[in-house]
């Protein structure tokens, strides 16, 4: 123990102050120090038997770009159950997958969106040094950038321990790559200590600049800091302190943008989610309002640093959350969805701090060719796409041919569309003219003769210089269509002579009680054998279509779509009133317990639930038309004649709440 507070201790000795944080996030005992010092110290305790390093050692190789010698670390950690945090999680993975491989903290939750349909070229900027370079911002025809290239500092050492290279200053180039010499910054913008990333207001009267304290803190961190200046006329203002800083912790990456007078930032002060965090405050010309968070749709457990606006305003920054492609990625943040920057822009290394020059152009910030402090310039060139119609043919999912007048709704977020239309004669509406495909679209498909279709597409086909998606839809059994249908009972049916108007029968077993009768009512009715074997192929085809009806609640019901149904429940004459009525309200009750029962009960919940439910009129034999017998001396007539037994029914039809 005494071997390991001897080497933080002399880690924190060699100090110097940190920038480098901005782009690699380093844990406070490698802020400023020498790494290969600090790896030196570490493997040779661990030779000594400190296993109990190889953690913080494996960090200090994987910042310094010892990338295989860093995963066998994390991986022999692993070996002896060694606990990492999130940082060191986040590492171990990024180290893994630039080797190819995986660690035991992979994992994809979605948290991006990882389709942006842009397509881009890129290439270095001309101005590029062998030192790092990085945080391109453009003013005008000019492109400021942070930069450790050599330059001469009198009476100080002018070697940052932790890279081995000068310290950052900002320098000005021509978008060509020309060093330039504005007359119109402050003056002694950059110091001897790191100097950078900045931002200027479009009309010059506010320069924010990120520096880096001089004396460290009480931790022996020398933290980072906004200073500004303001500009009245031709003459600047002294150098001042943005009012959030403090020296317990980071204050960086100013983005100011002119629109709403807003500087986004980012800082690891109190109260955020983790790691660096995106904020704003508001300038009113004369006064910063206190730093708002951005959110937790934003800002994660890890760092989100480089804040900047695309040309239509949404937010764009840098993160080094464990699900980017590797390392730091480029995110933009729109309609409340994190969208990952596609390739050319993202790799497994850092890529970060875009601007733009205009709505298809700008710079960027990667060290794509480096393990290390390496970073490089580039120009980026969106490419525009041409524009083709986004067709949605819908088609029968039987005979493939195309259904007119079907209503498809339509909802994606990139790009924005949302709408709802008809499809012509040929099945087919457009719903989106433009460049990229919307990835992912929602649709909602819906026709009176079909199942109502919903579905999350990304399946859209290019041909004939359209992007055409094809949709089916599965027809509805006939009756569904039609929205009715009857069931019929045996007289007297269910639970003859009963005055009780409920009943513990499921219509399914009086159906089947009924058809075995079928033999009696073929002997005994006044009617042709044929008229008795029509009705009863109608009393079967109830049958059906009352499990066709549940089979299409439970398919709308799962889809969170609510029901009634509407039933009228009947009697034949033959019998009092009050029994009739009761018999009736007996029939209906039947109906409804095969419902409940249907398919083991699978209905069950959504009845429980008020998704289901029922609107019943019982009318017993009031409805019965004069002529149905009602004479029990003339069975053949009153009991098995066909015209009697249609009065002894239940009608049946819905609508969706």
């Amino acid at each position: 123990m005494k071997r390991f507070i001897f080497i933080v201790c002399t880690i924190i000795s060699t100090i110097l102050g940190s920038h480098a944080i901005a782009q690699r996030h380093l844990p406070p005992d490698l802020i400023g120090a020498n790494l290969k010092e600090v790896q030196e110290k570490y493997r040779k305790e661990i030779n000594r038997g400190a296993d109990s390093l190889l953690v913080p050692y494996a960090d200090a190789l994987f910042y310094d770009g010892k990338i295989r010698e860093a995963l066998r670390m994390y991986q022999k950690a692993d070996s002896i159950g060694l606990k990492k945090t999130l940082d060191q999680q986040r590492n171990y993975s990024f180290a893994a997958r630039r080797l190819g491989t995986q660690s035991p903290y992979d994992t994809q939750t979605g948290y991006f969106t990882d389709y942006w349909d842009i397509q881009a070229e890129i290439k270095v900027f001309a101005a590029n040094s062998t030192n790092e370079d990085f945080a391109p911002v453009v003013w005008q025809d000019m492109l400021f950038i942070t930069s450790s290239r050599s330059e001469t500092r009198r009476g100080r050492n002018n070697t940052y321990a932790l890279t081995q290279m000068p310290f950052l200053n900002i320098h000005v180039f021509t978008l060509d790559g020309q060093l330039v010499s504005p007359d119109f910054l402050p003056k002694r913008l950059n110091t001897p200590m790191h100097d950078g990333p900045l931002s200027i207001a479009a009309d010059t009267s506010l320069v924010v600049i990120t520096r880096n304290y001089e004396k460290p803190n009480q931790d022996g961190v020398h933290t980072l800091y906004l200073s500004y200046y303001t500009r009245d006329g031709l003459q600047w203002s002294e150098e001042k302190s943005f009012p959030a800083n403090d020296q317990a912790y980071f204050v960086q990456h100013p983005y100011f943008d002119n629109a709403t007078n807003t500087l986004y930032f980012s800082s690891d002060m109190p109260g955020g989610f983790g790691g660096l965090d995106l904020y704003k405050s508001v300038w009113n010309g004369q006064q910063w309002s206190s730093p708002t968070n951005l959110g937790g749709e934003i800002n994660s457990p890890y760092d989100e640093i480089f804040p900047s606006l695309s040309p239509g305003g949404d937010l764009i920054y840098a993160t080094n959350h464990i699900e980017t492609t590797g390392g730091l990625d480029l995110v933009i943040f729109k309609q409340g969805q994190r969208y990952l920057f596609p390739k050319p822009f993202n790799t497994i290394r850092d890529d970060f701090a875009i601007t733009f020059v205009d709505e298809h152009s700008g710079y960027f910030s990667t060290n794509r060719n480096y393990e290390a402090f390496g970073d490089d310039i580039y120009h980026f060139h969106i490419i525009p796409q041409p524009e083709y119609p986004f067709i949605v043919r819908v088609l029968d999912k039987e005979s493939k041919k195309p259904i007119p007048e079907a209503s498809v709704t339509y909802e994606a977020l990139l790009p924005a569309l949302q709408g709802i239309q008809q499809t012509s004669s040929a099945g087919e509406t457009t719903i989106h003219h433009g460049a990229g495909v919307p990835f992912p679209v929602q649709f909602k498909v819906t026709h009176k003769d079909y199942y109502p279709l919903e579905i999350t597409a990304d399946n859209f086909q290019f041909e004939e210089k359209q992007w055409v998606l094809e949709l089916e839809l599965e027809t509805l059994p006939q009756i569904i269509r039609e929205g009715y249908f009857v069931v019929y009972f045996d007289n007297d049916h269910p639970d003859p002579q009963s005055m009780n108007p409920t009943t513990g029968l499921s219509y399914e077993k009086t159906f089947e009680q009924y058809m075995k009768r079928k033999n009696d009512y073929l002997q005994n009715s006044e009617n042709t054998t044929e008229q008795v074997q029509q009705f009863f192929d109608v009393v079967q085809q109830g049958m059906e279509q009352l499990n066709q009806l549940a089979a299409f609640l439970q398919q709308e019901l799962e889809q969170g779509r609510h029901y009634t149904i509407n039933s009228t429940s009947h009697a034949s004459p033959l019998a009092t009133s009050e029994y009739n009525m009761s018999l009736s309200k007996r029939r209906f009750v039947s109906v409804e317990n095969f419902l409940k029962s249907w398919q083991g009960g699978v209905l069950r919940p959504y009845i429980e639930q008020g998704m289901l439910t029922y609107e019943n009129t019982a009318f017993g034999s009031t409805q019965a038309p004069q002529g149905v017998s009602a004479d029990r001396q003339n069975q053949s007539r009153s009991v098995y004649g066909v015209a009697a037994a249609k009065e002894r029914r239940v009608t049946i039809s819905w609508r969706k709440r």
